[in-house]
């Protein structure tokens, strides 16, 4: 296949991340941040599992579904209590020279994002950083690794996940520093 269509076909599945730029919350692969966990059903479910919160659940969602070059898992994170998506993730195969993590960060620009941090080192691990309204979408592509993953994270939930981490932290050093 012509570089050409690569190109074009890469371009046409990318614009399934793009959304109505006229709402403040993504969309992406038709799971509307803050939507309703209804949405997910229209999705084939592989498994479902609980979050890191204990109000948040993961639905681990078939790829193999949605046309879209190098997608290979789908995650989205409901909080059930509220009856609302919280994140969306999307994990890539890693094209080489960066090509998968370059596409995508040329489609959000060109759907309009606040582009907030790209890092590309020649060598190295690869992020980016965009919002829209109060979500965080994250690009993130580590160079040991062979996928790109992509997370659209409502603000809210984003600061809540911050805070466990904290506190995890914060009990683990205690508990370090109690065993010496």
């Amino acid at each position: 296949m012509s570089r050409f269509w690569i190109a074009t076909l890469t371009a046409l599945s990318l614009s399934a991340l793009t959304p109505a730029m006229a709402e403040s919350r993504a969309a992406p692969f038709d799971l509307p941040l803050d939507g309703s966990c209804e949405t997910i059903e229209q999705h084939h479910t592989l498994r479902t599992s609980s979050g890191a919160l204990g109000f948040d659940t993961f639905h681990h969602l078939d790829a193999g579904n949605i046309r879209f070059e190098g997608l290979q898992g789908l995650l989205a994170v409901c909080d059930a209590d509220n009856d609302r998506i919280v994140a969306v993730e999307a994990t890539f195969h890693k094209r080489f020279g960066g090509a998968t993590f370059d596409s995508i960060v040329g489609m959000l620009r060109d759907a309009g994002y606040h582009e907030i941090q790209v890092n590309r080192p020649h060598v190295g691990n690869k992020s980016a950083r965009f919002a829209a309204g109060d979500t965080t979408i994250r690009l993130q592509e580590p160079h040991m690794s062979r996928e790109t993953t992509l997370s659209y994270i409502v603000a809210d939930y984003a600061d809540a996940l911050d805070q466990q981490r904290i506190e995890r932290e914060h009990r683990q050093r205690e508990a370090e520093s109690g065993a010496l």
